[in-house]
C-alpha cells in the first residue's frame, strides 16, 4: 500500500510557483490575442462639422429643423430636417470621415418625433441622438438641451459624442 502523505517544505511548492508565474506572464504579454487584444480595436472614425456648402448641397425637405453641435461650433455636425406632418420621415446629413452622409428617421413622426431625439440611418450607418437633460435657458424660442449623438458605422467603427440639440425653425 502506497502512503500519501502531503508535503510541508519549502522547495516542494516553488516549482509550482514558477509555472503559475510564467503562466500569469505569458497571459499578460503584449503579444496576448482573444478578445479585447490591440487587433480587436474599433475603427476610428472622426465625426466632422457641416460646412455652409455641404449643408446647401443637401436639398433636405421639411418645414423644422434639428441640429447637433458640439463645442460650441459655428455649425453643426449634423442636420435633420422635418415637416409638421407626424406621418412624415425626417432626412438629414452627418459628416463622417470627410463625407457627408444622407439619413433618414427609422419610424414617421415628423417634426414632433424629433424633438427628444431620433434614431436615423442610411449607408450602413445608425445615429442615435439622445436628450439627457432640459434646456438650460429659458425664454427662447429653440433652447439647446444637453444631448449625446452615438454613431455606429458598417465598419463596427462607434463613437460617442457629447453636445447639444437645437430644435426649431
Amino acid at each position: 500500500m502506497i502512503r500519501l502523505f502531503r508535503m510541508q517544505t519549502a522547495a516542494c511548492r516553488l516549482p509550482g510557483l514558477g509555472v503559475v508565474s510564467a503562466l500569469a506572464l505569458v497571459a499578460c504579454s503584449e503579444g496576448a490575442t482573444g478578445p479585447g487584444a490591440a487587433g480587436d480595436a474599433e475603427p476610428a472614425v472622426e465625426i466632422g462639422t457641416l460646412t455652409a456648402d455641404d449643408i446647401r448641397g443637401t436639398d433636405l425637405p421639411g418645414e423644422l429643423a434639428c441640429a447637433f453641435d458640439i463645442d460650441d461650433t459655428p455649425q453643426p455636425v449634423m442636420l435633420v430636417r422635418a415637416n409638421v406632418m407626424d406621418e412624415e420621415f425626417s432626412e438629414g446629413v452627418i459628416k463622417v470621415d470627410g463625407r457627408v452622409e444622407p439619413v433618414r428617421s427609422q419610424t414617421p413622426g415628423g417634426f414632433n418625433a424629433l424633438l427628444d431625439g431620433e434614431t436615423l440611418a442610411g449607408g450602413g450607418l445608425t445615429v442615435d441622438v439622445i436628450v439627457t437633460g432640459e434646456p438650460e435657458t429659458a425664454g427662447e424660442e429653440s433652447p439647446p438641451m444637453p444631448a449625446r449623438l452615438v454613431y455606429v458605422g458598417d465598419n463596427g467603427a462607434r463613437m460617442v459624442v457629447e453636445g447639444e440639440w437645437r430644435c426649431g425653425p
